[in-house]
C-alpha cells in the first residue's frame, strides 16, 4: 500500500515540476495526465473532451514526459475527443497536426509535420520551407 502511495506522490511531484517548463499561452480545453506534459510554443493547442496522457502500467512512466509544441504563431495542434496517449510521446508542429476522435497512441510515439530544417545543404540552418499538415 505504501509503495502505491509513494508512487502516486512521485508522479504528482513530477507533473508539477514539468508544468513549470511549459510556456504556451494559447491552450484551449483540458486533459488528464498520469505523466508530466510540457506545452510549449507560440501556436494554438486545443484539447477536446476526454483526452488523457500517460499510462501507469506501461513502460517509461517514471523516467520520461510528454512534449507538445506548436512552434510558431501559425502552428496548430488539435486533439479531438476520446484520445489516450501512452508514455514518452512528442508532438511538434510548424503548421498543423490534427488527431481526430477515438484515437489510441502507443508509447514512445513522435509526431511532427516538418523535418525542421531546409533540405538544401546551403540552407541547412533555415527552417523547413514547406511543412505539411498531419
Amino acid at each position: 500500500m505504501i509503495n502505491k502511495v509513494l508512487a502516486r506522490f512521485f508522479i504528482f511531484l513530477r507533473r508539477c515540476c514539468y508544468k513549470s517548463f511549459s510556456n504556451n499561452n494559447c491552450t484551449k480545453g483540458s486533459f488528464k495526465s498520469n505523466q508530466p506534459v510540457v506545452l510549449r510554443g507560440e501556436g494554438k493547442i486545443n484539447f477536446g473532451d476526454n483526452v488523457s496522457f500517460g499510462v501507469i502500467n506501461s513502460p517509461f512512466l517514471y523516467n520520461t514526459y510528454g512534449y507538445i509544441e506548436a512552434r510558431n504563431k501559425d502552428s496548430c495542434i488539435i486533439f479531438g475527443n476520446n484520445i489516450n496517449v501512452n508514455n514518452s510521446f512528442s508532438i511538434v508542429s510548424e503548421k498543423r497536426v490534427l488527431i481526430k476522435n477515438n484515437v489510441l497512441i502507443g508509447f514512445n510515439c513522435s509526431i511532427s509535420d516538418s523535418n525542421f530544417h531546409d533540405l538544401d545543404k546551403n540552407n541547412r540552418m533555415q527552417t523547413d520551407p514547406v511543412p505539411q499538415e498531419v
